[in-house]
This record gives C-alpha cells, sequence and structure tokens, in this order.
C-alpha cells in the first residue's frame, strides 16, 4: 500500500486521473491503457529479453516465480521455439548443409 502526502492510503482512482492519465497524455498513448497493462509489458518484455523468472517475480513483488511462469509460461515456450529454429540454421563445419540423415527405425 503506498501513502498520499498525508499519510493516509493512496486512492487509486484519484491517482490514475491526476497523474497517470496526464502522462499518458503527454507521451501520446492510448488513454485506455491501464497500470496493469504496464506491469503485464513489463514482466512479457523482461522474459522475452532471457531474463530469469526468479528475477522478474523479485522485480514485480512476487515471492517466488511460480506467478510469472503461470501467467507468462507462453513467451518462455515462444523463446523457445526461436531458439530451435535458430539453432537449425546454424552452419557448423565440417556439417553436411543437405537434407538430415534419417535416424535408426525411420526411413
Amino acid at each position: 500500500m503506498f501513502a498520499n502526502e498525508l499519510g493516509e492510503p493512496l486512492d487509486r482512482r484519484n491517482h490514475v486521473q491526476r497523474h497517470f492519465k496526464p502522462l499518458l497524455q503527454a507521451a501520446s498513448i492510448d488513454q485506455t491503457v491501464r497500470l496493469y497493462d504496464l506491469r503485464h509489458t513489463f514482466a512479457t518484455h523482461a522474459l522475452a529479453s532471457s531474463s530469469d523468472a526468479t528475477t522478474v517475480a523479485a522485480r514485480m513483488g512476487h515471492s517466488s516465480a511460480k506467478m510469472v511462469l503461470d501467467v507468462y509460461g507462453q513467451v518462455l515456450e515462444e523463446q523457445a521455439d526461436v531458439l530451435i529454429d535458430r539453432m537449425e540454421l546454424v552452419d557448423r563445419p565440417g556439417r553436411a548443409t543437405g537434407p538430415k540423415p534419417a535416424l535408426r527405425g525411420e526411413s
């Protein structure tokens, strides 16, 4: 919980109208953006840039990475797909660049 200048609990709606919305307008950002959207954007970008879930969770105030992984786990799955695609494009010295040989039991 956050306090205002008088030490009283911060009124979220008042804070949003007096401070957050004017900042959005000054930055030419859609007025329908919510504070929660900024948290979501932060977590998504942090995970997409290879930050570990424990660090992201700590920055977001979560006690464990489980919440981050449950909500944003799809970002990590997408990263894994990109990694696999990149690895398949790597041309290592001595590696044949033609079709992959069949594995045992495959025809």
